[in-house]
């Protein structure tokens, strides 16, 4: 995904306003779009803006929610290795690459692994309520795809759902 893509999305716009105004930005107009082009092309704000991403592209839009499991009957919960080994079995490599690219479902289904900070943190997908919009004067229907993220502590073992 392109850093501009990345800003808008994952990026709240006081952040993307305060960078601008740090290296003296001119952003063409008032919208996300406008800033996140105006940081792109500056060198020394790109670098910035990379750092922005990190601290916020695991951030939820509602409370935490913490789960500790009561029965972990696998060898796979000891520690972030042997959990990383049993998602490289089950998903293949390709889950701590770019991701996995199965149709999403209304079920909720694992698409990456990032380990950050002895911590793993799985990117999920699924499909939400289907919606209906105009288009080119026609009415299209989609169902959009919704992201959340789990956090995998260890020493204790617990789930953090963001």
């Amino acid at each position: 995904m392109k850093l501009e893509d990345l800003l808008i999305m994952e990026v709240p716009a006081k952040q993307l306003q305060h960078v601008c105004a740090a290296f003296e930005l001119k952003p063409g107009g008032n919208s996300l779009s406008d800033y996140a082009k105006a940081i792109v092309s500056n060198e020394h704000a790109k670098v910035h803006a990379r750092r922005l991403i990190d601290e916020f592209y695991f951030a939820g839009q509602t409370a935490v929610r913490l789960y500790k499991p009561l029965n972990l009957a696998g060898d796979q919960f000891k520690s972030i290795n042997h959990f990383k080994a049993f998602l490289r079995k089950r998903y293949g490599e390709r889950i701590f690459g770019e991701g996995l690219r199965n149709p999403p479902t209304a079920m909720p289904q694992i698409f990456k692994a990032t380990e950050y900070n002895n911590k793993l943190y799985l990117s999920m997908i699924c499909l939400g309520q289907e919606i209906r919009f105009y288009k080119n004067y026609e009415i299209v229907k989609e169902q959009p795809h919704f992201v959340d993220y789990i956090v995998v502590h260890f020493n204790p073992f617990f789930l953090q759902m963001l």
